[in-house]
């Protein structure tokens, strides 16, 4: 199957169960697991204080991301909150930071209508922080600044106590990262669109 034919394949899945009789609306709390793949991954380089650049531009290829989350979708409004933590040990792929892992927590507001069984949302969201772990002699290196995600996707319910869930994204880490004693990596600006698929589990 060529890349992105599962992700393909999922949308469809989740569109035709989506269009079954539903017992319950998609509200309420819930937890998913998901994953999936990178796409349009990009960097470039820092600067320190003294304006001396460090690193370069860098484009990445193809990245293997998990995410966990929890959420509630409010069932009058249609507006939903989530918390997540993403990982991805591939990320940096095709680069000199091949190896190394970058973990993100993020918190997502977003918005949603559909039938009983379907919900269609779009959704914007805030990186709170990320870390780039894994690297030769480094301890790694941090991005606390708030920096924006948007994009949205599909929940569909498969059974009464189980969902799918689809999703495309695009995160973009505004900023350096840095290392102890404000060391710089080299890697500012890190943005990359993620595509996944999962199971979500209504509270």
């Amino acid at each position: 199957m060529r890349r992105g034919g599962w992700f393909v394949g999922a949308v469809l899945a989740a569109v035709v169960l989506g269009a079954r009789p539903a017992e319950a609306q998609i509200t309420g709390g819930y937890v998913s697991a998901m994953f999936g793949t990178t796409a349009g991954g990009k960097s470039d380089a820092s600067s320190t204080t003294s304006g001396t650049v460090v690193g370069q531009a860098r484009t990445y290829t193809n990245g293997r991301p998990w995410w966990v989350s929890g959420g509630y979708i409010v069932k009058q409004s249609g507006m939903g909150i989530d918390v997540e933590y993403a990982s991805d040990g591939h990320v940096f792929k095709g680069s000199d930071f091949d190896g190394a892992k970058l973990s993100e927590f993020s918190v997502d507001f977003s918005y949603g209508r559909g039938t009983k069984r379907l919900r269609v949302y779009g959704l914007v969201g805030i990186i709170l922080g990320g870390h780039i772990s894994g690297l030769a002699n480094s301890d790694g290196a941090s991005n606390m600044n708030f920096s924006p995600s948007f994009g949205g996707g599909v929940m569909t319910k498969a059974a009464k106590h189980l969902g799918i869930t689809v999703d495309v994204r695009y995160l973009r880490n505004r900023g350096a990262f840095t290392g102890n004693v404000n060391s710089q990596l080299g890697i500012k600006n890190l943005r990359f669109w993620r595509i996944g698929a999962g199971v979500f589990i209504p509270l």
